[in-house]
């Protein structure tokens, strides 16, 4: 039970509720009764209750939680009136009561608890209720609470409706309504056909009927009806039926509402019980020690079931003895007693005085838990003590976390003096700060002689950074955010110490300032280290540019500066990205990071690329930059090393060109010795022979005798000159092909290539019955030399209408072709002889190669085609059967 510290008010109170001839209740903070009139009992029948230091709550489970919320505001110091509200109960009656809950004041002014006035005025509100309802009655006996009436003519098939039931249904004056529309306005289903049903027995039968309908109204709105139906007679036979109907949509709607809300009072009836149940120990005892009262609480904490505990001493169960002796011991000392033993119940009792302190119970199993007990004497209508009530809490969790709390705390404060720091906070409103133990050894100020302000933690700010720190706080208080910064100050020594110094603003619920808190450390080390480091950075000859792991540059050295064009101002925390962006420099992206520059399968830890840069005109410039790893005491940084290499680039750019064109020179010169010593054999085997024939012919001349035989000798003559001739002019034209150093090209149709041969090999095709097909669907046309084309195009035609097979007539198929790389190819496949590949592959396209015993073949064609389409940069290949035929492929 809360505590009831003794004093004249709380007896005041308390005298004066007993006493009341009016329902008055006392309760203290935790809203458990101290006091109650016997009229409250009375009004409430609560006779046989013990209700002193039970929860108002638990006594009347039914009270709403916007009452609770009341009398939370009324516990700080609201006065809580109404003249009347229904009380519903939990039988389900309704108690009218109108009610004054206050609070109730202890000597010291403090707020002890409410006190609750409340009047049962159920039977003056029926009265008023009643009589209500009767001049409603009166007055609306027309309506009778929207009701109206119908009539059915059987005869006309005719409805008559009054105009409140014409306003139930939403139809105009002017609607006429027959049986089967009248029918027709409620549900369909089983409200349908429920009324269909009745009015057919009322017609039929006479049968009255009763009952409620869910109607569609000719709106088209949902409403439910109680309907009243009377048969009519007339002379002794049924002329229609009439009746009474009532809009009972509201009432209908109300019933599911309080179905729903005694749903919602079941669910928080379980609710309560379950708080109840996993509430807090709570243990009663008479007065000579003995447990009278056990709950679920204190069974699921000691391990105890309530059957094994009521009518046990507590004394030598779970308590133990040491911590009852110091308890008497605090009494005695308190109360100034003078016996070494006392009746703890009834002192408690005697000076109304309830005593928290944290206990160790010993559970069932014989551990310990520490317990935070509220200890109180109980007390009948004489004030005297009858036993003790002990309210218990699980403390072992706050506890732990205490000494959580307090484990690192210490390890903070530890962690501070290693790492130079302190902790601030500062209340602007009052201009008042508290400091840590080390943020006054880090000023080397005594704690106890120094009282904190804005003005004395300034006048220790260097007189040089002075300006800037209160620049920096003014911009803080009036941006409501707090910026990080570094400055100098003077400790009570003299000495001149670099500090950190951040923080955080903390607003109220109005987003107005609180107060500040912060930290701030010594960094004068790592400021003269930097400072150290900024002199070799900016004694380097290449630009540098110190970046951290997020990519953010933290430093750049002059000669950054002039390779960018950028201030330090302008650089400082943006992105790498700024200076050397990602879509130019793909490559050396991951090594931006140190996991990457530091993995141990990299010869060295330092890299080094060929990237772009970005000057702040946008211009791009060709940069060689070496990455490296900088770790310091704070955080790991990049170091790029970066040096302008737009002159050595154009240098090296002229000599590869150079070389370049040397390599094109050379492949000219050895493609032409080629040539030529292809020529030189080509002209030595075809002409030894010819020349050889001559010397032998000439030889024989000279030995000849007669004319006839010279004559003869000349014919020979003629015919191995014009032979040689004719070699010479092939020869001639094959190396005109291939010195040709342009030849002049236009967009080709096959087609029309393909049309042409057929015309100049017309005689061959018809002597021949060849047939020629041709698929040019993919590639239909091609940039070439036309007379090549045309050539190409007569010579592997003729050849395979020449080397035809004499088992079939010869069929020629002509395909154009896209290949995977992009390149025009040209195939021309036959069914002829064919060619054995194995013996003659390497000599196919030879000059004055054969392999058919052909009188016509000279092996001119083959060569001249391969000559052409090499000199335009192309290659011919060919595959063949014997017998089957051959298909040879052109890659333009």
């Amino acid at each position: 039970m809360a505590s009831t510290n003794s004093n004249s008010g709380f007896y005041y109170h308390k005298t004066m509720i007993d006493q009341a001839p009016l329902a008055m209740a006392m309760l203290d903070k935790s809203l458990c009764y101290l006091a109650v009139s016997k009229k409250w009992i009375n009004d409430y029948n609560l006779h046989g209750q013990d209700l002193i230091g039970r929860s108002h709550y638990a006594i009347f489970p039914e009270i709403p939680n916007e009452w609770k919320k009341k009398h939370q505001d009324c516990l700080k110091g609201n006065i809580d009136i109404c003249n009347e509200w229904p009380f519903n109960r939990l039988d389900g009656s309704v108690q009218w009561i109108l009610w004054d809950v206050r609070p109730w004041y202890e000597a010291s002014g403090a707020i002890g608890g409410l006190i609750m006035y409340t009047d049962d005025i159920t039977d003056k509100k029926n009265n008023e209720l009643a009589k209500l309802r009767t001049e409603n009655i009166l007055e609306k006996a027309s309506d009778m609470a929207r009701m109206g009436t119908w009539e059915l003519n059987i005869k006309n098939d005719s409805y008559i409706l009054s105009d409140m039931a014409r306003e139930i249904f939403e139809l105009c004056s002017a609607d006429k309504i027959n049986y089967e529309r009248f029918n027709s306005f409620y549900e369909e289903g089983a409200n349908r056909n429920l009324k269909i049903e009745v009015i057919k027995d009322c017609l039929e039968k006479g049968i009255s009927f009763d009952l409620e309908f869910q109607i569609k109204t000719n709106k088209g709105n949902t409403r439910w009806i109680r309907e009243i139906a009377y048969s009519k007679f007339e002379e002794g036979n049924c002329s229609g039926a009439f009746g009474i109907v009532q809009d009972i949509t509201d009432r209908k709607n109300n019933e599911q509402n309080i179905s729903k809300i005694n749903q919602q009072l079941l669910v928080v009836n379980k609710e309560l019980k379950s708080l109840l149940n996993a509430g807090p120990v709570i243990v009663s005892t008479d007065k000579k020690g003995y447990i009278k009262h056990f709950n679920k609480g204190a069974e699921r904490l000691l391990g105890y079931s309530k059957e094994e505990m009521i009518g046990i001493e507590t004394h030598n169960i779970y308590t133990l003895k040491e911590e009852r002796d110091a308890f008497q011991d605090d009494l005695i000392q308190k109360f100034n007693l003078d016996a070494d033993a006392i009746d703890v119940e009834s002192l408690l009792a005697e000076k109304n005085y309830t005593d928290s302190r944290i206990w160790s119970y010993v559970k069932k199993d014989g551990s310990t838990v520490p317990v935070y007990v509220t200890l109180e004497a109980i007390r009948d209508d004489q004030n005297q003590s009858i036993g003790l009530v002990a309210v218990a809490i699980d403390i072992s969790e706050r506890i732990e976390i205490e000494n959580e709390l307090l484990r690192k705390n210490n390890l903070l404060l530890r962690a501070e003096e290693i790492n130079k720091m302190g902790h601030w906070h500062w209340d602007p409103k009052t201009d008042s700060g508290q400091w840590s133990k080390t943020m006054y050894a880090l000023f080397e100020m005594d704690d106890a002689s120094l009282k904190i302000s804005k003005e004395v933690y300034f006048h220790m700010v260097h007189p040089d950074d002075r300006e800037r720190a209160v620049e920096s706080l003014s911009k803080a208080l009036k941006q409501k955010r707090f910026y990080s910064d570094y400055y100098r100050i003077l400790t009570g020594s003299e000495k001149v110490k670099f500090i950190c110094v951040l923080g955080d603003i903390i607003l109220d619920s109005e987003g107005e300032i609180d107060y500040l808190m912060g930290t701030c450390q010594d960094v004068t080390e790592q400021k003269l280290l930097e400072n150290k480091f900024r002199g070799l950075l900016e004694s380097a000859p290449d630009a540098m540019v110190i970046i951290d792991n997020d990519k953010n540059i933290q430093l750049i050295n002059t000669e950054a500066k002039k390779l960018f064009g950028y201030t330090s101002n302008e650089l400082v925390n943006s992105s790498i990205n700024k200076l050397i962006p990602h879509q130019w420099n793909a490559n050396y992206q991951p090594y931006l990071s140190h996991e990457e520059l530091n993995k141990k399968d990299h010869s060295n830890s330092k890299k080094v690329f060929e990237i772009y840069g970005r000057h702040k005109d946008e211009q791009k410039i060709p940069i060689q930059l070496s990455l490296s790893p900088l770790i310091t005491q704070e955080e790991y940084l990049i170091s790029l090393a970066m040096r302008d290499i737009t002159k050595q680039n154009e240098a090296r750019n002229k000599i590869i060109e150079a070389n370049t064109n040397l390599e094109v020179l050379t492949q000219k010169l050895t493609s032409q010795n080629i040539q030529l010593a292809d020529f030189a054999q080509i002209t030595s085997h075809n002409l030894r022979s010819p020349i050889c024939n001559l010397n032998s012919l000439l030889e024989i001349y000279k030995q000849a005798d007669n004319d006839e035989d010279k004559t003869m000798l000349f014919e020979k003559f003629e015919q191995v000159i014009g032979h040689l001739n004719s070699n010479l002019d092939i020869l001639v034209d094959a190396l005109k092909i291939k010195r040709a150093a342009k030849l002049i090209t236009k967009n080709i149709r096959f087609e029309d290539v393909l049309s042409k041969t057929n015309v100049l090999l017309a005689g061959k095709i018809l002597e021949s019955k060849a047939q020629i097909k041709a698929d040019f669907s993919e590639v239909q046309s091609i940039d070439y030399n036309l007379q090549y084309l045309e050539s190409i195009f007569l010579n592997l035609i003729d050849n395979s209408i020449t080397y035809r097979s004499p088992k079939r007539s010869p069929q020629i198929y002509i395909k154009s072709i896209i290949t995977t790389d992009n390149t025009i190819k040209l195939t021309f496949t036959d069914n002829g002889l064919g060619i054995n590949m194995d013996r003659h592959s390497s000599k196919l396209f030879g000059f004055g190669k054969t392999f058919h015993r052909n009188p016509n073949a000279k092996g001119i064609g083959l060569f001249m085609t391969k000559t052409q389409i090499e000199s335009m940069g192309g290659s011919i290949t060919a595959t063949s059967i014997v017998d089957e035929g051959t298909t040879l492929s052109i890659n333009f």
